[in-house]
């Protein structure tokens, strides 16, 4: 069995103003596009999960988020937080009721409905000490911005390799 995930993007500028606050070395080398994750899943079957994602984006709508505050989980990961609007509420509901129908929920049931939280990964800290420090940093030099989102991608995870990249805004009426 496989991991998925299905990562909802940011456009180029965005991307762009992201990589200001990126402190993960690994992020970095391996050229990891920053994203939200609206699902994980696991599968045997590539194949399947590529069909339900790309008949899913023709529903995902393109927006805009606001990043307003860094912060970081127990675990060592600092990440940079947005506000919940109704276009991502929506777009991860339709991504969770399209794939649970076909699949199993990965990495350990963080992405079910009631526990998802929309955040993009800054960077990975095996002290927490230390995570707190580089959230601490990067909270001094962080100024709220907004970001366009107009692109979903399908990863496979473990090691991470983009399958699939659609442009949402070429669905949207």
């Amino acid at each position: 069995m496989a991991l998925y995930s299905i990562y909802l993007e940011p456009d180029n500028k965005g991307v762009k103003q992201l990589f200001d606050y990126i402190c993960s070395e690994f992020i970095i080398s391996n050229r990891i596009r920053p994203s939200i994750n609206l699902g994980a899943f696991v599968s045997d079957r590539e194949s399947a999960v590529l069909d339900c994602f790309s008949g899913l984006c023709h529903f995902l709508v393109p927006h805009n988020l606001y990043f307003t505050q860094i912060d970081a989980f127990e675990s060592g990961t600092v990440y940079i937080k947005c506000e919940a609007t109704e276009k991502l509420k929506l777009n991860f509901s339709k991504t969770y009721a399209t794939m649970s129908k076909h699949f199993d929920a990965g990495f350990d049931g963080k992405f079910l409905p009631s526990v998802w939280q929309p955040y993009i990964t800054l960077g990975y800290f095996p002290c927490y000490d230390d995570a707190l420090d580089m959230r601490d940093y990067l909270r001094s030099i962080f100024k709220p911005f907004l970001c366009r989102f107009s692109s979903a991608a399908l990863v496979k995870c473990e090691p991470y390799k983009v399958i699939a990249r659609y442009d949402l805004t070429m669905y949207t009426m």
